[in-house]
């Protein structure tokens, strides 16, 4: 921080302010935002920009910055309000958001590479945690329990979430760091055998097993098992079955389709996981597209806040997203829209509508979220030094109420979205983990349109490989050496017999015709000859293959071709087909069926 010179004769006063402001930034005046700009004549690139830098702001000012302090680098719930109060999940969203404000010019890349390995260095070795799960809040000057609050399985898997976009940001130590600090977390410790849930919290304290509740309703938890399903250590792993374990309740509202919604209704529960985790055009095991969900739902919240316009002033096409956030009397966690499974509306609707509603969905519908953001930064009241207030209301007396605070994660789904929305930054970083990687596919999502015959992490139409060719093939996974994720397969061949081959046996027969192409990721030297066994006749393709970076083999299918995949059988794969005593290595991953899936439209 950068200090004014003081006279000798105040010497005193001028070291206690010093230690009074060297470990929090404190908030700007009023007068040192842009109290006066005219945002109606701004661009949206433009404004959207002011909101994402003062968002951005929250994240490096009201941080720890005392290097000498146990509780360096942890960020604040809150602001102005609650000084000594750090979020874990705070925390998560700021690491994502230091990477955002390098990336934008903010500041350097020395600056935010220093910050984020002090505020790893503090998570990994002096914050308080049990079995690597943080509490929920921590205090901002000993990094330890603040008050008697719960061991958070959500906000550390979101501390995770932002270490590991910062560790593919930075690279080398810092991601070293972040990884260290994934592999800790023993996900299987937090889940409940019995109904193979997530437990929702867990207090040293409590009676029993210290465990509390259940996630056992859609809600923003899909980080938990993106994360526990690949964890690092194997025997921190929890069961790919646990994504569908939880109730998939469907409800509709407004005209609007059916969609799977939360227990109060809050939009967040729509967003949180997907600022990291990228489900564009995929689906589930059970055909569920997650991001066509979140746009169902983003337009069902805003339909919702239309329809009971007539009711609450503040409600409006371009005032909605029902979440939890700051409400008049204090903080309100209840806050939603129909449909939900909480059905007080009494508990969720006052007439507040919070801002980082609706701006955490601009992914999902952007022209709306535009509409609302010219809307909230028409009222001076809710733009604050660190761009638009939590919340506001105006049924509350007669001009209106407004938030004092932002709140961090608030800010951060904010900050977040707005980025993928211009640039899909932390999506791109998180899409190179290959833990990531194999947490998508583990818990099988897979692309609309394909058709996986094995993607090597548990999503497969094959009973198995096996050896056709007596001994001529090695078949073994491989973790060291894949294309996506962890796992791929490791081919070791000797070539004694002309037709030596492995097989993959399809578990029941397939109809293929509507597949446009087929294609697989391989990697090594040799000649491959990929069949298809169908009811209709062989059809075949040869392909050469060479050098130990992974490459792309497509089969496009003519008509013909097409027409003779239904009914397919069998898969079969000769190496260096036609040459005797040929002996090497390939891997071999991502195997699947392409067809031309759905495209969901954000309108």
């Amino acid at each position: 921080m950068v200090h004014q010179r003081r006279s000798k004769s105040k010497k005193a006063v001028f070291i206690l302010l010093v230690l009074a402001t060297m470990v929090f930034t404190t908030v700007p005046p009023p007068a040192a935002f842009a109290a006066e700009t005219d945002f109606a004549k701004m661009p949206d690139e433009e404004l959207l920009d002011y909101e994402s830098r003062k968002s951005f702001d929250f994240f490096w000012e009201m941080v720890n910055t005392n290097p000498d302090s146990p509780g360096y680098g942890l960020i604040r719930d809150r602001a102005p309000n609650d000084d000594k109060m750090s979020s874990v999940a705070s925390v998560g969203f700021g690491l994502s958001a230091i990477v955002i404000g390098v990336e934008r010019g903010w500041i350097t890349e020395e600056e935010g590479k220093e910050r984020v390995k002090g505020t790893l260095n503090t998570l990994l070795h002096k914050a308080e945690q049990i079995e690597g799960f943080f509490y929920h809040f921590l205090d901002m000057n000993t990094a330890k329990r603040y008050g008697n609050v719960e061991v958070s399985v959500i906000d550390t898997a979101i501390a995770v979430s932002g270490a590991l976009s910062a560790g593919e940001y930075f690279g080398g130590e810092i991601k070293v760091m972040a990884e260290q600090l994934y592999d800790k977390v023993n996900w299987g410790w937090y889940r409940d055998s019995d109904t193979n849930q997530f437990y929702m919290g867990y207090s040293p304290e409590d009676a029993g097993d210290g465990f509390s509740g259940h996630w056992d309703f859609y809600a923003e938890q899909f980080m938990l098992y993106f994360l526990g399903v690949a964890a690092p250590n194997p025997e921190h792993r929890v069961n790919s079955d646990m994504f569908y374990d939880f109730v998939r309740q469907y409800g509709s509202y407004g005209g609007y389709p059916e969609f799977i919604h939360s227990w109060f209704g809050s939009i967040f529960t729509h967003q949180f996981s997907y600022a990291w985790f990228d489900v564009r055009n995929k689906a589930d095991r059970e055909g569920v597209d997650w991001w066509h969900n979140s746009v169902i739902a983003t337009k069902t919240a805003r339909q919702f806040s239309i329809l009971n316009s007539d009711q609450y002033k503040t409600f409006g096409p371009n005032a909605w997203g029902m979440t939890a956030a700051d409400g008049p009397d204090g903080y309100v966690g209840r806050y939603g829209s129909a449909p939900s499974g909480y059905d007080n509306d009494q508990h969720r609707i006052d007439g507040t509508i919070p801002t980082a509603g609706a701006l955490g969905s601009i992914v999902f519908a952007p022209d709306d979220v535009m509409d609302a953001l010219r809307h909230y930064y028409s009222f001076p009241e809710l733009i604050g030094p660190y761009g638009l207030k939590d919340s506001f209301n105006l049924d509350i007396r007669k001009e209106g109420w407004f938030a004092d605070d932002v709140i961090g994660i608030d800010k951060g789904i904010t900050l977040l979205m707005i980025e993928n929305y211009r640039t899909g930054l932390v999506w791109d970083l998180m899409n190179k983990n290959k833990y990531v990687q194999a947490g998508l596919k583990r818990v099988g999502l897979t692309e609309n349109g394909t058709t996986v015959i094995d993607d090597f992490e548990g999503n497969r139409i094959h009973s198995n490989w096996f050896d056709g060719g007596e001994g001529a093939y090695t078949l073994s996974p491989v973790f060291d050496t894949t294309h996506t994720g962890l796992g791929a397969l490791k081919v070791g061949y000797n070539k004694t017999t002309e037709w030596a081959y492995f097989v993959a046996d399809f578990k029941q027969e397939n109809h293929f015709s509507q597949a446009d192409s087929w294609s697989a990721f391989v990697s090594g030297t040799t000649d491959l000859l990929i069949k298809f066994e169908t009811a209709a006749g062989m059809i075949e393709k040869s392909f050469h293959i060479s050098g130990d970076e992974w490459s792309k083999l497509e089969w496009v299918f003519s008509p013909e071709e097409k027409g003779k995949l239904v009914d397919t059988k069998r898969m079969l794969v000769f190496a260096a087909p036609g040459e005797r005593d040929v002996t090497g290595t390939f891997y071999m991953d991502d195997v699947q069926f392409n067809g031309k899936g759905t495209q969901v439209s954000s309108q």
